[in-house]
């Protein structure tokens, strides 16, 4: 069988949603021969039914529903070519809310629609007459990332001046919504207690430049590293270091956090986190097993019972690390499609 992947993301591409798409991809590659077409994030729904027009496979992979879904909905109606759509949060509420009509049209002729939590599956309007063709697909963490040379991770103990410290460690693009800004806040208090804390940042985005200013309105440039830029394996000694791993995220009724693949990629390194129990995050964080819900009045108390009980944080990190291990792989999550193809 052959399949088309139509998507605005896509490594080398940089972002959770390409690296869902090519750990699907890479699953299902013995059983079905998938092609990818990268779309440009400026494309009209008819650039995109050019392309598609000259497609032979058996089935297209809608990547974004607007505006690859609408050319690939005009090709079933012209064509009968099916085609099956993937959805992850953000994008599934602002069609919804930009284009409510051709949104609904596009998801009631897919053959299937996978979503990335149970979450972004009750976002779907309607979803209950649909419940059938839904499938929940969870985003999975890289598993070549838990592979670390001892060498790199003392070459960035040493770079940034982190031997001996406490890490708690925040990865995401750098918007409002992530709650980073309210991390920074509480640094002041968490620093009382715990004076060899380092919170270490890495991302990029359009917010970076209001959290460089608070960092330095409160005089936090000694105990705040805000990097971009930097590679999978720098990440991954990161992770390897850190102490904690906290992503408060907000819920802002549009940009919402449909599952948090960062919480697994944490997980895997057995490194227990803190999040807020906003959206999909629910999904891939457990409460008091894997990690714990804060909110921002209990922020402080939360990250103190994980800093200063390293029993526990161990624990929480071993359990994430198995459950991962065992639930959150592309070839279990890819046997949900291949069943329904």
């Amino acid at each position: 069988m052959k399949i088309k992947i139509y998507t605005m993301e896509y490594p080398p591409f940089k972002g959770g949603v390409g690296n869902y798409y090519a750990g699907l991809a890479k699953a299902m590659e013995p059983r079905l021969d998938i092609k990818v077409s990268r779309v440009a994030n400026s494309s009209r729904w008819w650039q995109v039914l050019l392309l598609m027009l000259f497609n032979r496979s058996d089935y297209v992979w809608v990547g974004q529903i607007l505006p690859i879904g609408t050319a690939a909905y005009i090709c079933n109606r012209l064509f009968r070519k099916k085609y099956f759509v993937s959805l992850h949060g953000m994008d599934i509420n602002l069609a919804q809310q930009n284009k409510p009509g051709i949104t609904r049209k596009i998801l009631k002729n897919a053959e299937l629609i996978t979503v990335n939590s149970e979450y972004t599956k009750k976002r779907i309007i309607g979803w209950e007459e649909m419940a059938g063709k839904i499938e929940v697909v969870y985003p999975c963490p890289n598993v070549e990332m838990t592979e670390v040379d001892d060498s790199l991770i003392e070459q960035i103990k040493s770079s940034y001046r982190l031997e001996g410290k406490q890490i708690m460690l925040s990865v995401n693009r750098l918007t409002e919504r992530k709650g980073t800004q309210d991390v920074i806040h509480i640094m002041p208090e968490l620093l009382e207690k715990f004076p060899d804390l380092i919170y270490v940042v890495i991302g990029s985005g359009d917010y970076l430049p209001e959290l460089k200013r608070i960092v330095q309105v409160k005089n936090l440039e000694k105990n705040i590293l805000i990097l971009t830029g930097v590679g999978n394996n720098e990440l991954s000694a990161f992770y390897s270091i850190a102490n904690l791993f906290i992503m408060p995220t907000i819920d802002d009724g549009i940009d919402v956090e449909g599952f948090g693949i960062v919480y697994l990629e944490a997980g895997s390194f057995g490194v227990p986190v803190i999040a807020t129990p906003v959206g999909g995050a629910r999904e891939a964080v457990r409460d008091q097993v894997t990690g714990i819900y804060t909110s921002k009045t209990s922020m402080v108390k939360d990250i103190s019972s994980l800093l200063s009980n390293r029993g526990l944080a161990m624990e929480m990190g071993k359990k994430a690390k198995n459950i991962i291990k065992r639930e959150y792989t592309y070839t279990a999550q890819s046997k949900k499609i291949l069943q329904r193809l």
